[in-house]
């Protein structure tokens, strides 16, 4: 391998080493560097972040107090199943957006 290839090479390696965690410090001040430690304890972390929390009836009805309530027919009309029309018009008429339904060829 040439110099310029070489010190290119090792200067990729060193942006993709700083890219990756190589150790996570734990709870208790215990630094761990196994990958599937990291993994679990990241993964515990964002369940107890975004997970669901309980709250009383009496907050969950301030909380939806005054909302719009549908119809039983509107419900029913939600329930019902998606043609392939309105499937073919919702993708038809994204308002300019691709998406990931369409195809390439067609746009």
């Amino acid at each position: 391998m040439d110099a310029p290839s070489s010190f290119f090479f090792n200067l990729e390696r060193l942006v993709a080493q700083r890219k990756q965690r190589t150790c996570l410090k734990l709870p208790g001040a215990r630094v761990t560097t196994s990958l599937g430690e990291m993994r679990s304890h990241a993964m515990s972390f964002y369940d107890d972040l975004f997970g669901a929390q309980q709250c009383s009836m009496e907050c969950r009805e301030e909380l939806l107090e005054g909302l719009p309530q549908l119809s039983p027919e509107e419900k029913a009309a939600l329930d019902c199943e998606l043609t392939m029309e309105e499937l073919t018009d919702a993708v038809n008429h994204q308002g300019g957006h691709q998406g990931s339904m369409t195809s390439p060829t067609t746009s």
